[in-house]
């Protein structure tokens, strides 16, 4: 028989899996309270009563797509950027991590919280938790490299990348992707040899 604790636990992590879910299939508007506990099983009270509100609910869904991008930036095994090959490697695998679920609930949470200044405010410690996992990596990727700034390169390589993955499943073939990446690494290589 399973703890309060346990229950508790379990109780979190569906409805937080729901809301990602929701955020990445049907958008921030779409995903209500209501949508989330029904993809999650569970009555409105039980979210109510681990969450306060919609937005404590969505701020913590984005600590834990921070925490998941983490691992899977981890995971990947992506550094350091020795080669121009390397540097294909690297790009097309950020690239895939862009386009992952979390990856786009992610970016559903922060195009609402543009507008949405409470929603901005709620979700800023898993912002600055997100943004420390991607900088720790860059350390990392350009090591060997002689960038002026490897943060600040990272900051540029991830915007691309955001960009690209946003463009995916609704204007961009693999072959444009493919593209746009050889490019990037065109543009990059270069920086990394200054």
């Amino acid at each position: 028989m399973a703890t309060q604790t346990e229950r508790r636990e379990r109780t979190i992590a569906l409805l937080l899996d729901a809301a990602i879910a929701s955020l990445n299939e049907r958008g921030y508007a779409a995903t209500t309270t209501h949508a989330i506990c029904e993809r999650a099983g569970l009555s409105q009270g039980a979210l109510f009563r681990h969450f306060p509100s919609r937005r404590a609910l969505l701020a913590a869904a984005a600590t834990e797509v921070a925490r998941r991008q983490g691992i899977a930036f981890a995971a990947a095994d992506l550094g350091p950027v020795i080669s121009r090959e390397a540097l294909h490697r690297v790009l097309r695998e950020l690239v895939r991590l862009g386009s992952s679920a979390e990856n786009r609930t992610w970016h559903e949470l922060m195009l609402a919280a543009r507008t949405d200044e409470e929603l901005r405010s709620a979700l800023g410690p898993a912002t600055d938790e997100y943004h420390r996992i991607l900088m720790a990596g860059a350390a990392g990727l350009f090591e060997a490299a002689s960038a002026p700034d490897p943060r600040a390169l990272l900051r540029v390589v991830i915007s691309v990348v955001d960009g690209l993955a946003l463009a995916v499943p609704v204007s961009h073939s693999a072959a444009d992707i493919d593209a746009a990446v050889d490019q990037l690494a065109t543009l990059v290589w270069p920086v990394l040899q200054e």
